[in-house]
């Protein structure tokens, strides 16, 4: 095979045939504007300064060196161009940059840097594994929410937009009918449309009726509501009436069957153990046994002081119920107004529900419904401690059944639970 010459070992002529395998030269003879083709039968000769493009057409050489370069274009210094590399494991398991779980795994990644470096507690990798879970997890469930949150947006963005290019409800209608809204006629249509008054419609009778309907249903549930709330002091009702009576019983001296305060809160296990070794005399081992009834009711009473449906009750509640209550801590006639006056509450409660009845039964005034009952009821009712500042005035109360001997009444200057002495009985 020839060598191929070049600049460095031709010299000039070795530059001159370099330049040529560059830049192939046409063949050589006269100029092709010189020329003057034969002519063809039928047609003009070819003169001089004819165009080249005017011959007829020549076999095309073949193109070397940079010419040819330019016609397969732009390639790589080894060739043709490579096919794309196919994705590695890696990278199709890798998530896309931006998305929810890109954060996570970023996140675990910052969080695995970070436990990777000195710590003066050994770390396990289940401890670090779940590390770096928990705070992929959080990162993730933060970015999905944002993403949710922006894609709502973008869809709330979306539907205003819709709305602020949808006709309105009268023009689609009109275009509907074949009316034109821009045209005379439909304009004239649109005004009298708007000028004309409504027609007023009468649903009085459809309103009432649906009214009705609600406060019906409105009663009921009242009703049932106060059920609940009586059918729970029920309970502890008699305890109330136990504690009481035995508060009031007197002593042949006069001096109270159970008596109550602090000091005799405090000296009561004393007096149990004493009992015990029968060492108290029968009088006293009575009143013992009698002021024992009286806390088992107490202890009865004050868990069932919580509103039902409520929910559980905490350890201050409880104690705020304790003092609400009767206890030993109070004096005994302080103990006496506390459960006079809660059965009182709860004779009022009863009375009121009972009224309830009578009002939804009675057509000239409730009719099946609760419309207007609390008023009705205050006035029938009136004050659930009642004030009687007069000795004539409270027992004409009592003669007429307002009141009874145990209720607490207000005398105008205190609280007082009515007894005998207090009626001149």
């Amino acid at each position: 095979m020839a060598r191929i010459p070049t600049r460095l070992n031709g010299g000039a002529a070795g530059s001159r045939a370099f330049m040529n395998m560059l830049y192939p030269q046409m063949p050589s003879g006269p100029a092709m504007s010189t020329l003057t083709a034969r002519p063809a039968a039928g047609g003009q000769p070819v003169t001089r300064g004819t165009p080249p493009m005017a011959l007829s057409q020549q076999a095309q050489l073949p193109a070397y060196g940079l010419r040819a370069a330019a016609m397969r274009g732009p390639q790589t210094a080894m060739g043709a161009t490579p096919p794309k590399k196919p994705m590695s494991l890696m990278e199709r398991l890798s998530p896309e940059f931006g998305t929810p779980a890109s954060a996570g795994l970023g996140a675990a990644a910052a969080t695995g840097l970070q436990l990777s470096g000195y710590s003066p507690t050994p770390i396990s990798t289940a401890q670090g594994l779940g590390a770096m879970m928990q705070s992929g997890m959080k990162a993730f469930q933060a970015a999905k929410a944002a993403e949710t949150a922006e894609k709502r947006a973008a869809l709330q963005d979306r539907i205003a937009m819709a709305k602020l290019g949808k006709e309105s409800a009268l023009m689609e209608k009109l275009r509907l009918a074949g009316i034109d809204p821009s045209s005379p006629e439909g304009q004239e249509f649109i005004r009298n449309m708007l000028t004309k008054p409504a027609t007023a419609i009468n649903l009085g009778d459809k309103k009432e009726s649906e009214f009705n309907k609600e406060s019906v249903k409105y009663a009921f549930k009242f009703i049932g509501e106060a059920d609940k709330n009586i059918n729970q002091v029920r309970d502890f009702e008699p305890r109330l009436e136990q504690i009481m009576k035995l508060l009031s019983v007197k002593n042949e001296d006069g001096s109270p069957k159970i008596d109550t305060g602090r000091l005799n809160n405090i000296t009561f296990p004393f007096r149990q153990i004493m009992a015990d070794a029968g060492l108290l005399s029968d009088e006293d081992a009575a009143n013992l046994s009698s002021e024992e009834l009286v806390r088992q009711s107490i202890a009865f009473i004050i868990p069932r002081m919580r509103v039902a449906g409520s929910g559980s009750t905490s350890d201050r509640e409880m104690v705020m119920f304790a003092n609400a209550a009767p206890n030993f801590n109070n004096s005994t006639e302080g103990n006496r107004k506390i459960a006079a006056g809660m059965a009182m509450i709860i004779k009022h409660q009863k009375e009121r529900r009972n009224l309830m009845d009578d009002y939804m039964s009675d057509k000239s005034l409730g009719d099946g419904t609760l419309n207007g009952f609390n008023r009705w009821a205050d006035e029938k009712q009136g004050d659930i401690f009642p004030t009687y500042d007069t000795r004539e005035l409270m027992t004409d109360a009592y003669e007429s059944g307002k009141v009874k001997v145990g209720d607490l009444i207000f005398n105008g200057k205190d609280f007082i639970v009515i007894n005998k002495k207090h009626l001149g009985l």
